[in-house]
């Protein structure tokens, strides 16, 4: 009962807390979409739909200090140790990261008018996402450590911030590169004023020192991240790049369209993803029995479906006018990419409930595999579909990639 009524209150919490993260990017969207026309936000969606690569340039490193400090039988010196490597690893991710990122950009302006065109704005969003890595160290520490309520109120006031400076900008008619930086710079701000208190003030113990280890370490962190890296970069293609790939076949208009839509589906699944989150340390940490682990994950399920179906079924029906009146913009009624998006939040609200049972018993390096195998076959097929079949058949190629690799799990898994 300990266990559960401790699993239910971070539930209830990074709901919470999450709630009002999601709120003000819900906000956030009418704002731009006003202030910038369906181009300018088409162009600002193309951007952070790409730059968020850079975000992945963590190495998964963060995730995989969590199953370090959420395990009962690891020493508070090996912690100690774990966090201090991996605090200057992705320090010097960030810094790496933000100087070839920029280089990069700088480079291809020469030969893509577009990108040049917008310059300023790109460079902006990739030093953001680069400034922001070493902070999401302190995220994944506070959510093995199950303080669900602590991670939450510092996400929920990055986007409040964010939010605040997208309104405060309406009336003064600034450039793409302001809310380049208001949507991805502000949120990074305040990830390092986390970083500052958490280091400094809540947990002075866990404060990296001021000597650098020596490279030679570095290898059983990176091995050990790679996977959660592969898992990520999988996620962030498999959707991520929609935006980027629609933008290639089709105008900006057509990518502000799709956009609108399926980021409101996609609020159903990160809703789900802020409430299964804090099953993997409870799972990791609980030493729970197979019998009341399987009943644990039931409900889970159970749970997803009686909220979500609803939810999808509405999205489904009246999106059209939910997305009116969200943004205050006439949208054109799409039933069959709504349906095919409503299909794939579906399957991947079933997928992260079972990802989390997977990484509590570290079967991380399958996954990764997995993704390997079929990330190459997914974006052939969606290249493909998008160029013949329209932009619907964007989440149907996503969906079906998602089924076939929760059945392997369920079933595949179980014969070996």
């Amino acid at each position: 009962m300990q266990i559960k009524g401790r699993l239910l209150r971070n539930i209830a919490s990074a709901l919470a807390t999450r709630g009002i993260n999601l709120a003000a990017s819900i906000v956030i969207v009418p704002l731009l979409l006003a202030e910038l026309g369906p181009h300018g936000y088409g162009v600002l969606a193309i951007i952070l739909s790409a730059t968020i690569f850079f975000s992945y340039a963590d190495l998964g490193l963060a995730l995989a200090v969590v199953n370090v400090v959420s395990s009962p039988t690891e020493s508070p010196e090996n912690i100690r140790s774990t966090v201090n490597r991996v605090w200057w690893i992705l320090c010097a991710i960030s810094i790496a990261t933000s100087l070839i990122g920029i280089a990069a950009l700088i480079t291809l302006s020469f030969w893509m008018p577009a990108l040049r065109t917008h310059l300023f704005a790109w460079i902006v969003a990739v030093a953001s996402i680069s400034a922001s890595i070493p902070t999401g160290l302190v995220q994944r520490i506070l959510f093995a450590q199950q303080r669900g309520l602590t991670s939450g109120l510092w996400n929920a006031a990055a986007r409040i911030a964010s939010a605040a400076a997208v309104w405060f900008a309406m009336p003064l008619n600034l450039p793409l590169e302001y809310f380049s930086f208001a949507v991805l710079g502000i949120p990074a701000v305040v990830g390092w004023l986390c970083v500052i208190y958490f280091f400094g003030v809540n947990s002075p113990a866990l404060r990296p020192g001021f000597s650098i280890p020596h490279p030679r370490h570095w290898g059983s962190d990176l091995k050990a991240g790679l996977s959660f890296t592969v898992l990520q970069l999988g996620v962030y293609v498999e959707t991520g790049l929609d935006n980027a790939l629609i933008g290639a076949f089709y105008s900006a208009t057509v990518v502000a369209h799709y956009d609108l839509l399926a980021r409101l589906f996609n609020y159903i699944p990160a809703l789900v993803s802020i409430g299964a989150f804090p099953l993997w340390p409870a799972l990791r940490n609980a030493n729970l029995g197979k019998a009341e682990a399987q009943r644990l994950m039931l409900a889970a399920y159970t749970t997803m479906a009686g909220i979500v179906i609803p939810l999808v079924l509405a999205l489904i029906l009246w999106h059209d006018a939910i997305i009116e009146l969200w943004t205050g913009q006439p949208y054109e009624r799409s039933a069959s990419l709504a349906t095919a998006l409503g299909l794939f939040t579906l399957l991947t609200c079933a997928a992260t409930i079972q990802g989390m049972a997977l990484n509590s018993r570290n079967l991380i390096t399958t996954q990764a595999r997995t993704q390997l195998i079929t990330l190459p076959i997914l974006l052939t097929a969606k290249s493909l579909a998008l160029s013949a079949a329209g932009v619907s058949a964007a989440p149907v190629m996503t969906s079906l990639t998602v089924l076939g690799r929760s059945v392997y799990y369920s079933f595949g898994l179980r014969r070996r």
